[in-house]
Protein backbone atom coordinates (compact mmCIF):
# COMPACT_ATOMS: atom_id res chain seq x y z
CA UNK A 1 0.00 0.00 0.00
CA UNK A 2 3.03 2.02 0.18
CA UNK A 3 3.03 3.65 -3.32
CA UNK A 4 -1.09 3.19 -3.95
CA UNK A 5 -1.01 5.86 -1.12
CA UNK A 6 0.08 8.51 -3.54
CA UNK A 7 -0.90 7.60 -6.90
CA UNK A 8 -4.20 5.99 -7.09
CA UNK A 9 -6.26 8.45 -4.93
CA UNK A 10 -5.30 11.11 -7.71
CA UNK A 11 -4.21 9.17 -11.13
CA UNK A 12 -7.40 5.86 -10.37
CA UNK A 13 -9.56 7.77 -7.26
CA UNK A 14 -12.94 5.23 -7.89
CA UNK A 15 -9.87 2.74 -8.16
CA UNK A 16 -10.74 0.65 -4.48
CA UNK A 17 -7.56 -0.66 -3.28
CA UNK A 18 -8.01 0.90 0.33
CA UNK A 19 -10.63 0.31 3.39
CA UNK A 20 -13.04 0.16 0.97
CA UNK A 21 -11.41 -3.57 0.65
CA UNK A 22 -12.34 -6.10 3.70
CA UNK A 23 -8.54 -7.17 4.20
CA UNK A 24 -7.04 -4.08 3.94
CA UNK A 25 -5.81 -3.40 7.42
CA UNK A 26 -3.75 -0.44 7.48
CA UNK A 27 -2.05 1.69 5.19
CA UNK A 28 1.58 3.31 4.98
CA UNK A 29 2.51 6.03 3.03
CA UNK A 30 6.14 7.91 2.19
CA UNK A 31 5.57 11.73 1.91
CA UNK A 32 9.04 11.76 0.83
CA UNK A 33 8.37 9.75 -2.18
CA UNK A 34 5.92 11.23 -3.74
CA UNK A 35 4.63 13.83 -1.48
CA UNK A 36 7.27 15.71 -2.39
CA UNK A 37 9.23 16.45 0.88
CA UNK A 38 12.86 14.92 2.13
CA UNK A 39 13.01 12.11 3.88
CA UNK A 40 11.60 10.93 7.11
CA UNK A 41 8.48 11.97 7.09
CA UNK A 42 5.65 8.51 6.63
CA UNK A 43 2.18 7.77 8.00
CA UNK A 44 0.42 4.47 9.46
CA UNK A 45 -3.03 4.60 9.29
CA UNK A 46 -5.02 1.40 11.15
CA UNK A 47 -8.40 0.32 10.51
CA UNK A 48 -9.40 -0.22 13.90
CA UNK A 49 -8.23 0.44 17.15
CA UNK A 50 -7.45 -3.43 17.32
CA UNK A 51 -5.55 -3.72 14.46
CA UNK A 52 -2.82 -1.86 16.00
CA UNK A 53 0.22 -4.29 17.15
CA UNK A 54 0.26 -3.92 20.98
CA UNK A 55 4.37 -3.41 20.89
CA UNK A 56 3.56 -0.35 19.57
CA UNK A 57 1.70 1.26 22.59
CA UNK A 58 3.20 2.87 25.49
CA UNK A 59 1.25 4.35 28.74
CA UNK A 60 2.67 7.13 29.78
CA UNK A 61 2.00 9.48 32.82
CA UNK A 62 0.93 13.05 31.49
CA UNK A 63 -0.86 15.97 33.81
CA UNK A 64 -1.53 13.43 36.38
CA UNK A 65 -3.28 10.79 34.02
CA UNK A 66 -2.35 7.82 31.98
CA UNK A 67 -2.31 8.10 28.59
CA UNK A 68 -1.36 5.60 25.51
CA UNK A 69 0.78 6.84 23.05
CA UNK A 70 2.72 5.18 19.84
CA UNK A 71 5.79 5.87 17.82
CA UNK A 72 7.97 4.13 15.28
CA UNK A 73 11.57 4.17 15.26
CA UNK A 74 13.89 6.77 13.80
CA UNK A 75 11.60 9.42 14.56
CA UNK A 76 12.95 12.79 14.73
CA UNK A 77 12.97 16.82 13.94
CA UNK A 78 9.34 17.92 12.73
CA UNK A 79 10.45 20.18 9.79
CA UNK A 80 9.37 17.63 7.18
CA UNK A 81 5.78 17.70 8.52
CA UNK A 82 5.94 21.21 8.25
CA UNK A 83 7.25 20.73 4.20
CA UNK A 84 4.66 18.51 3.38
CA UNK A 85 1.66 20.73 5.11
CA UNK A 86 2.70 23.88 2.66
CA UNK A 87 2.87 21.53 -0.34
CA UNK A 88 -0.54 19.92 0.79
CA UNK A 89 -1.44 23.90 0.79
CA UNK A 90 0.11 24.77 -2.39
CA UNK A 91 -0.77 21.71 -4.91
CA UNK A 92 -3.93 21.26 -3.01
CA UNK A 93 -6.18 18.06 -4.88
CA UNK A 94 -5.59 19.61 -8.60
CA UNK A 95 -2.06 19.69 -8.24
CA UNK A 96 -0.92 16.64 -6.77
CA UNK A 97 -3.58 14.97 -9.66
CA UNK A 98 -1.71 16.97 -12.26
CA UNK A 99 1.70 15.91 -10.85
CA UNK A 100 0.93 12.50 -10.09
CA UNK A 101 -0.60 12.10 -13.66
CA UNK A 102 2.78 13.64 -15.13
CA UNK A 103 5.06 10.82 -12.96
CA UNK A 104 2.52 8.05 -14.72
CA UNK A 105 2.73 9.22 -18.27
CA UNK A 106 6.65 9.47 -18.00
CA UNK A 107 6.79 5.84 -16.50
CA UNK A 108 4.94 4.71 -19.31
CA UNK A 109 7.12 6.81 -21.89
CA UNK A 110 10.26 5.00 -19.96
CA UNK A 111 8.93 1.05 -19.92
CA UNK A 112 7.56 1.55 -23.91
CA UNK A 113 11.35 2.72 -25.18
CA UNK A 114 12.56 -0.08 -22.35
CA UNK A 115 10.71 -2.74 -24.40
CA UNK A 116 11.43 -1.54 -27.70
CA UNK A 117 15.52 -2.45 -27.08
CA UNK A 118 14.13 -6.05 -27.41
CA UNK A 119 16.17 -6.73 -24.58
CA UNK A 120 13.93 -7.48 -21.72
CA UNK A 121 10.45 -9.19 -21.29
CA UNK A 122 8.37 -6.34 -19.49
CA UNK A 123 7.10 -7.96 -15.57
CA UNK A 124 5.40 -4.36 -15.03
CA UNK A 125 5.16 -1.15 -17.30
CA UNK A 126 3.43 1.66 -14.93
CA UNK A 127 0.10 0.61 -15.34
CA UNK A 128 -1.03 1.90 -12.16
CA UNK A 129 2.16 2.78 -9.96
CA UNK A 130 5.16 4.07 -11.74
CA UNK A 131 7.49 1.44 -11.27
CA UNK A 132 8.70 -0.59 -14.10
CA UNK A 133 10.30 -4.09 -13.65
CA UNK A 134 11.44 -6.46 -15.86
CA UNK A 135 14.00 -9.21 -16.73
CA UNK A 136 16.52 -10.57 -19.68
CA UNK A 137 14.25 -11.85 -22.30
CA UNK A 138 16.64 -14.96 -22.52
CA UNK A 139 20.09 -16.28 -20.49
CA UNK A 140 23.03 -13.97 -21.52
CA UNK A 141 26.81 -14.03 -20.40
CA UNK A 142 26.02 -11.23 -17.64
CA UNK A 143 23.78 -10.95 -15.26
CA UNK A 144 21.22 -8.05 -14.04
CA UNK A 145 23.12 -7.43 -11.33
CA UNK A 146 26.42 -6.94 -13.34
CA UNK A 147 24.44 -4.37 -15.67
CA UNK A 148 23.30 -2.52 -12.56
CA UNK A 149 27.12 -1.93 -11.59
CA UNK A 150 27.79 -0.77 -14.95
CA UNK A 151 25.01 1.71 -14.90
CA UNK A 152 26.52 2.94 -11.76
CA UNK A 153 29.45 4.32 -14.00
CA UNK A 154 26.81 6.84 -15.47
CA UNK A 155 24.95 7.75 -12.21
CA UNK A 156 22.45 5.75 -12.62
CA UNK A 157 21.03 3.49 -9.75
CA UNK A 158 18.79 0.94 -11.32
CA UNK A 159 18.85 -2.10 -8.58
CA UNK A 160 18.96 -5.59 -9.19
CA UNK A 161 16.92 -8.61 -7.20
CA UNK A 162 16.45 -12.00 -7.38
CA UNK A 163 13.03 -13.44 -5.84
CA UNK A 164 12.26 -14.58 -2.76
CA UNK A 165 12.89 -18.31 -2.01
CA UNK A 166 11.22 -20.74 -4.64
CA UNK A 167 12.04 -18.04 -6.87
CA UNK A 168 16.19 -17.91 -6.66
CA UNK A 169 16.82 -17.97 -9.85
CA UNK A 170 14.74 -15.56 -11.34
CA UNK A 171 16.44 -11.68 -11.96
CA UNK A 172 14.53 -8.60 -12.02
CA UNK A 173 15.69 -5.12 -12.66
CA UNK A 174 13.13 -2.20 -10.87
CA UNK A 175 12.61 1.40 -11.47
CA UNK A 176 10.91 3.81 -9.53
CA UNK A 177 9.84 6.85 -11.41
CA UNK A 178 9.77 10.39 -9.37
CA UNK A 179 8.66 13.52 -9.75
CA UNK A 180 11.68 14.99 -11.08
CA UNK A 181 12.52 12.26 -13.85
CA UNK A 182 11.45 13.92 -17.10
CA UNK A 183 11.11 12.24 -20.32
CA UNK A 184 14.10 13.52 -21.49
CA UNK A 185 16.01 11.78 -18.70
CA UNK A 186 14.25 8.58 -19.45
CA UNK A 187 15.49 8.94 -23.32
CA UNK A 188 19.09 9.50 -22.01
CA UNK A 189 18.86 6.53 -19.80
CA UNK A 190 17.29 3.89 -22.06
CA UNK A 191 20.01 4.73 -24.17
CA UNK A 192 22.37 3.92 -21.28
CA UNK A 193 21.05 1.04 -20.68
CA UNK A 194 21.59 -0.22 -24.30
CA UNK A 195 24.88 1.01 -24.65
CA UNK A 196 25.65 -1.14 -21.16
CA UNK A 197 24.22 -4.18 -22.50
CA UNK A 198 26.58 -3.81 -25.98
CA UNK A 199 29.33 -3.52 -23.63
CA UNK A 200 28.98 -6.98 -21.33
CA UNK A 201 28.45 -8.47 -24.31
CA UNK A 202 31.13 -7.63 -25.95
CA UNK A 203 33.23 -8.64 -23.05
CA UNK A 204 31.75 -11.91 -22.75
CA UNK A 205 32.30 -12.27 -26.35
CA UNK A 206 36.02 -12.08 -25.76
CA UNK A 207 35.49 -14.83 -23.50
CA UNK A 208 36.17 -13.26 -20.11
CA UNK A 209 33.35 -14.98 -17.84
CA UNK A 210 35.91 -15.54 -14.44
CA UNK A 211 35.03 -12.83 -11.99
CA UNK A 212 32.90 -11.27 -14.16
CA UNK A 213 31.32 -9.30 -11.72
CA UNK A 214 34.27 -7.70 -10.53
CA UNK A 215 35.39 -4.30 -10.96
CA UNK A 216 38.33 -5.35 -12.98
CA UNK A 217 35.97 -6.91 -15.92
CA UNK A 218 33.13 -4.37 -16.23
CA UNK A 219 34.44 -0.99 -15.15
CA UNK A 220 35.22 1.18 -17.86
CA UNK A 221 33.33 4.25 -19.70
CA UNK A 222 31.02 2.91 -22.44
CA UNK A 223 30.59 6.11 -25.02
Amino acid sequence: MLQAGFILPFTEPDFEWDFRLDRVRSINVSGHKYGLTYPGLGWLIFREEKDLPKDLVFTVDYLGEQEDTFTLNFSGSSAMVVAQYYNILRFGRAGYTGIMKNIMEVSQYLAENIERLGRFEMLNKGERLPIIAFRQKKDYEYSLLQLSLKLREKGWIVPAYRLPKNAEDIEIMCIGVRENFTTDLATILVDDIEKACIFLESVSKHGIKENFGSSAHIMGNFL
